[in-house]
């Protein structure tokens, strides 16, 4: 497929706030996964994760993940990795890449018939991450977990970039946001933001 451009626009209109000037944002791609489907039967298990289709992209410039008739929250996760691995004697040594302002996560799977711990931390060490399950004295070593690390690494904006974050409801809101700068800021610079929500 030769280069193609998408162009993304987005206005926000309230005659009760002044209007912000629109934004455009041309996004260019190769690779198209369009239309993605997934199904969610009735009865699916709570904490069911569904990957997102991205076909023939190996890395989207684009990514947009619709809840469009589920009737309940869906947690959303973009961006960052993510490395599975089985505890032995409580522990295991995973390969993760590091990433600019990562947010490490870990996630119990199956305990494999052994003692599950009463916590489990993950922690860098250079191009690993660590992870290791407690009990109230010391490492619980006869946990055998399954256990998933989420580098949720924040996406991150090239120059001209947007993310959008917009909710119908109230109940799913953010109570915080963050801009992190990943290098050096030579010259000035403005990073410009928006935030609708209910009054504290």
């Amino acid at each position: 497929m030769p280069n193609s451009t998408a162009v993304l626009t987005r206005k926000l209109t309230d005659t009760s706030l002044p209007s912000p000037p629109a934004v455009t944002v041309s996004v260019p791609y190769q690779a198209a996964q369009p239309g993605g489907r997934i199904d969610v039967p009735a009865t699916t298990a709570a904490d069911t994760v569904y990957p997102v289709a991205f076909g023939s992209c190996a890395e989207a410039t684009y990514c947009e993940i619709y809840n469009s008739s589920t009737a309940q929250d869906v947690a959303a996760r973009m961006g960052g990795a993510s490395v599975s691995g089985v505890l032995v004697l409580g522990t295991v040594t995973l390969a993760l890449a590091a990433a600019p302002g990562e947010r490490l996560a870990v996630e119990l799977g199956d305990d494999n018939g052994g003692t599950i711990g009463d916590d489990i931390a993950v922690r860098r060490s250079a191009g690993n991450v660590i992870v290791t399950s407690y009990n109230s004295s010391g490492p619980e070593t006869l946990d055998v977990s399954n256990v998933t690390v989420y580098n949720n690494a924040p996406p991150i904006l090239t120059p001209g970039g947007v993310l959008t974050l917009s909710n119908p409801a109230a109940g799913s809101t953010v109570s915080s946001a963050e801009a992190v700068l990943t290098d050096v800021q030579v010259a000035a610079g403005i990073i410009s933001t928006i935030v609708l929500g209910d009054p504290v």
